[in-house]
């Protein structure tokens, strides 16, 4: 009778414990995979004057990606055929109002490059535009910084209600499994895992997990995609170990499947912290509190690279980065086959 007694107390406690769980927010600080309370991006980082940034538009190359822009000013639904110039002039011109709608970044720090069809596969050059672009670094204090602005457009780009497809002409058409790709910042590692083992209930379509890019992990919500966000912690602190850099500085993005036992982690490294104050610490695990000059993302690329070739390297000795892949490391549009 005793024993039934306790175990039937013991149930109350713990359905009283899944029900607060549940209903109450759940602090940072109590998730169990973060350091402290909030993981930025830091903003105190490397003065760089701009980022060059790509983005997937799913608008057609021909006769001029802004083509459908431009339409009979007695009749919205004509459309006028200018010439390719005069379309691309508009379709640059909406997309910089676009991102200044959407992410509050002023119209003179966004600069349109080149805009040109996609080359991954044949339909794509029909279909669908790459546009390169720069965000400049901010002017005055008043504006985002180069960082916000990044991390915002980020996170909208995986967000469907966000403002990037509300109320915009060009943006409204961004890709969201392209997300939003810094040149020389952004990179990827192949790992030997099937993705439902990463993400659990996390992964989108069965393809695909896109919680990185909308920072849950970072949020009260972290808990309920718990897995995801132990294999981000673990991932983040492989490679900023690997590196010998903080950890802010990683930033997973995407994580697509690759085949039924593989993935690529998509991921950014950000610019290195100018303020960094760290003190000595005599624990010399936790490479946190070391002092250390940290390398800027040129360098470290080049590091990232030699120590995929290396299975003595520190990347193999990581939580889970031990599985790397030892086919491809990607920079930019560049495979680096070994």
């Amino acid at each position: 009778m005793t024993i039934i007694l306790q175990y039937v107390v013991y149930s109350i406690i713990l359905s009283l414990y899944l029900v607060i769980a549940k209903t109450t927010p759940t602090s940072n600080i109590h998730t169990g995979f973060w350091y402290h309370d909030t993981r930025p991006p830091d903003m105190r980082y490397d003065t760089v004057p701009y980022a060059n940034l790509t983005v997937k538009v799913n608008k057609p190359f021909t006769s001029g990606p802004g083509q459908d822009l431009v339409t009979d000013p007695f009749d919205h639904n004509i459309s006028l055929y200018v010439g390719p110039t005069i379309n691309r002039q508009s379709f640059d011109s909406q997309f910089i109002l676009d991102l200044n709608y959407a992410t509050g970044i002023n119209t003179n720090r966004v600069y349109v490059i080149s805009v040109s069809p996609g080359k991954v596969h044949f339909s794509w050059e029909s279909n669908y535009v790459i546009v390169n672009f720069i965000f400049l670094e901010r002017s005055n204090t008043n504006d985002p910084t180069l960082l916000e602005a990044i991390a915002t457009l980020t996170n909208q780009i995986q967000k469907p209600s966000s403002r990037i497809y509300s109320g915009t002409n060009v943006t409204n058409a961004i890709d969201p499994l392209w997300g939003v790709q810094v040149l020389t910042w952004d990179t990827s590692l192949k790992l030997t895992y099937p993705i439902s083992i990463i993400g659990y209930n996390a992964v989108q379509e069965n393809y695909y997990l896109n919680q990185g890019s909308l920072g849950i992990c970072d949020d009260d919500d972290a808990y309920t995609v718990a897995k995801y966000c132990e294999f981000e912690r673990f991932f983040e602190d492989d490679v900023s170990r690997a590196l010998n850099i903080s950890y802010y500085r990683v930033q997973v993005l995407l994580i697509k499947t690759s085949s039924l036992d593989s993935v690529l982690v998509h991921f950014r490294l950000t610019p290195q912290d100018i303020q960094q104050q760290q003190q000595q610490s005599s624990d010399t695990t936790n490479i946190f509190t070391i002092d250390r000059i940290e390398q800027n993302i040129t360098y470290l690329m080049g590091q990232l690279a030699l120590q995929v070739a290396d299975y003595n390297s520190e990347l193999y000795k990581g939580n889970v980065t031990i599985r790397t892949g030892n086919i491809k490391f990607e920079v930019k549009y560049i495979d680096i086959c070994i």
